[in-house]
């Protein structure tokens, strides 16, 4: 959750939307329940779903809500171009107005990208089985990318260098593709391409797990919770 007072692009949209509820007063009264009624609905439609957004839990929720956002913008933009073609609006008042909803739309535009983090490409490449265990990862400082540690709002790129800890195994990738939708094995595949140095680290520490004994738990009765997680970061072979 975070106040939706505080985004730029809100703040754009609200201004918007009070300067359309201005604009519109002077529009015939026979489109009160036409463009007018139109006009006004798609502009706070914009910013209410902003605001509804970051009321939300999840960054992918807000991510939907920005999308709606989106699409009301698309409408409001037709909108003021139909006012502006049946001369309701002049060309004064329309060029500026439209302006500012490109304006709007670009901001919510780089919204969602900043929301669709590289959580969800480590998901769709199938390194992790659930967003949150990647978002976990990324937070967790298990990410690197290009160099540096993962941000939660970092956007990845095609050729995009990343190392990727899955368990005791590092991955050594370049970014070839950039999806927000998982597919099969196959096609996870074709969104990266591995280092041959790192596959060749992987294929020793795999080796050398299978020959190394087993950790076994000493101790009485069954392991506490704190024995348990010890001897998981054992297996996993964990710093």
């Amino acid at each position: 959750m975070q106040p939706f007072r505080k985004l730029f692009v809100w703040q754009k949209a609200h201004t918007l939307a009070l300067s359309l509820y201005k604009t519109t007063r002077t529009f015939p009264t026979d489109e009160r329940y036409g463009l007018t009624s139109q006009i006004r609905r798609s502009a706070a439609s914009i910013c209410a779903n902003i605001a509804e957004g970051c009321g939300r839990q999840t960054r992918r929720d807000f991510a939907r809500f920005a999308y709606i956002a989106l699409g009301s913008a698309s409408e409001l933009e037709y909108h003021l171009l139909m006012a502006a073609d049946l001369g309701i609006l002049n060309k004064e008042c329309y060029v500026p107005l439209d302006s500012s909803v490109t304006q709007v739309k670009r901001m919510l535009a780089g919204l969602i990208r900043r929301l669709m983090t590289d959580d969800r490409w480590l998901w769709a490449a199938r390194f992790f089985k659930t967003r949150a265990l990647a978002a976990a990862a990324v937070a967790g400082g298990k990410v690197q990318v290009n160099g540096s540690r993962a941000k939660p709002a970092k956007q990845l790129h095609v050729g995009d260098s990343l190392r990727v800890r899955v368990g005791p195994y590092d991955w050594m990738l370049t970014v070839r593709a950039v999806t927000e939708r998982r597919g099969s094995a196959r096609d996870a595949q074709l969104l990266y391409d591995e280092a041959a140095e790192g596959r060749a680290n992987r294929e020793r520490l795999a080796e050398a797990h299978k020959i190394a004994p087993a950790p076994t738990y000493q101790g009485k009765g069954r392991p506490t919770k704190k024995e348990r997680r010890e001897l998981q970061r054992l297996e996993e072979g964990e710093d």
